[in-house]
């Protein structure tokens, strides 16, 4: 019997996730409808899958939330997060994150079934059961699980928005390349608007340098684009 949490604030989408997913034969499926109310559900253990929402409302912390969850329990559990904040790079930082899938919505009934059948097999399959490795960060940066979208730089937290997690996300895991200003900018949803990235970028290294003044990875490369500078440049 396949015991499910689905974490959505939302009343009517967590009702249509509950709905399909008890198609599932023998399936036991717990709703969730804040991130307080998840944390106490999951807490209670013997989940083989969780359906997360990232936007659980309630104030900042809600926003993220269901990246909070993913960062505590997704390398214990299998999970699928499902999410329509329109941030293109929230899938790949979910799955850095050790999400099992992303889902966008608005969710179609047919795929939605599909991928939790393919995470409930893999949950319970041998490799499931193997806690994945760490996602590779470049040194001194990790994400902050406590605090999600926060990151760690140098064990000190570094207080982001989603926007600004998008940008360092796509510069730190490919140290020493150069991104274009056109990959970043439709990473964060600005159009090509140099302006807009540029601030984004400068209120990014000034959250690192106010944890560590001598903060110097993020790196302008005129006429192409910016770099998180590799270790040992």
């Amino acid at each position: 019997m396949p015991k499910i949490a689905v974490v959505e604030d939302d009343v009517a989408t967590n009702n249509s996730h509950c709905r399909l997913l008890s198609a599932i034969p023998d399936a036991d499926v717990h709703p969730a409808f804040s991130l307080a109310e998840a944390e106490v559900l999951i807490a209670q253990g013997g989940f083989d899958l969780l359906v997360i929402d990232i936007d659980l409302g309630g104030g900042p912390q809600g926003r993220s939330g269901g990246l909070k969850l993913l960062g505590q329990y997704g390398s214990q559990v299998t999970t699928i997060i499902v999410s329509g904040i329109p941030e293109d790079n929230l899938r790949d930082i979910s799955l850095t994150l050790k999400a099992y899938e992303f889902i966008t919505k608005p969710v179609h009934a047919m795929d939605f079934e599909n991928k939790v059948r393919h995470a409930l097999a893999f949950s319970g399959s041998a490799a499931g059961k193997i806690v994945p490795r760490e996602a590779t960060w470049p040194n001194g940066l990790h994400p902050d699980i406590k605090r999600p979208p926060n990151l760690l730089w140098n064990g000190k937290s570094v207080n982001l928005t989603l926007t600004e997690l998008t940008i360092v996300h796509c510069l730190a895991m490919y140290p020493g390349e150069v991104i274009a200003y056109g990959k970043l900018a439709a990473a964060m949803k600005t159009g090509d608007s140099p302006r807009a990235l540029s601030t984004h970028v400068t209120g990014v290294r000034k959250k690192f340098v106010a944890t560590d003044s001598k903060f110097d990875r993020i790196v302008a490369i005129p006429g192409k684009g910016y770099c998180w500078k590799a270790d040992g440049e």
